[in-house]
C-alpha cells in the first residue's frame, strides 16, 4: 500500500506514518514481515522492517503503530508498507489495511 507522492517537503520536514493492520490466518500459523520504504518511486529505500507478526489458524491478530521519518531531500516522496506473507503454502484474509501520512 502507498502514500505519495508527497510535494513541497520543506528540508528537514518530519513526516508521521502511521499503519493498521488486521488479518485472519486461514489454514495454519502464519508469519508476515512488514516493511517501510520511502523514495520518489514506490521502489524506494529501506526505511525499517518491523518484527514478523505470528498468528495462528482462525486468530485475529492486529497491529498498528507510527514511523517518524526526516527526509533529507524536497523531491516528492512515495512511502510504501509493504505486508508479506513469508510462510510458504500460508493463507490469510485480511480484514483491515490503513496506512497514513502527514507532514509538520
Amino acid at each position: 500500500m502507498q502514500v505519495g507522492p508527497l510535494s513541497s517537503l520543506a528540508d528537514g520536514s518530519q513526516i508521521i506514518l502511521l499503519y493498521l493492520i488486521s488479518y485472519v490466518p486461514t489454514a495454519t500459523t502464519l508469519n508476515v514481515r512488514v516493511t517501510l520504504r520511502r523514495g520518489t518511486t514506490i521502489a524506494g529505500t529501506l526505511l525499517t522492517t518491523l518484527t514478523d507478526i505470528v498468528g495462528t489458524a482462525g486468530q485475529l491478530v492486529e497491529r498498528s503503530g507510527l514511523f517518524v521519518d526526516t527526509p533529507t531531500t524536497t523531491a516528492p516522496q512515495f512511502y510504501v508498507l509493504d505486508v508479506n506473507n513469508i510462510t510458504t503454502g500460508a493463507a490469510t484474509v485480511f480484514t483491515e489495511l490503513q496506512f497514513f501520512a502527514f507532514t509538520l
